[in-house]
C-alpha cells in the first residue's frame, strides 16, 4: 500500500466530500475532519490513506486521457 500525502492534500482541495466519501467507502465525517485541519493527513490509518492516494491517481488517470 502506498500513500502519499501530497496526492491527498490536493484531492481535498478539489473535490467534494461526499465525491471522495462515496469512491473510497470513508466517512464523509473523516473527510470533513481533513479539510477544515481538525484532523492531520500523517495521522491517518495507512488503509485510508492509501485508499485516497489510489482515489487521486484514478482522478489524475482520467484527467490525463481526456
Amino acid at each position: 500500500m502506498k500513500v502519499d500525502t501530497e496526492k491527498i492534500e490536493k484531492l481535498l482541495e478539489s473535490e467534494t466530500q461526499y465525491r471522495i466519501s462515496k469512491e473510497t467507502e470513508i466517512s464523509q465525517s473523516t473527510i470533513s475532519r481533513l479539510q477544515s485541519g481538525e484532523r492531520k493527513i500523517e495521522n491517518l490509518t495507512i488503509a485510508v490513506g492509501a485508499k485516497l492516494t489510489a482515489y487521486a491517481e484514478k482522478l489524475e488517470k482520467i484527467a490525463k486521457s481526456s
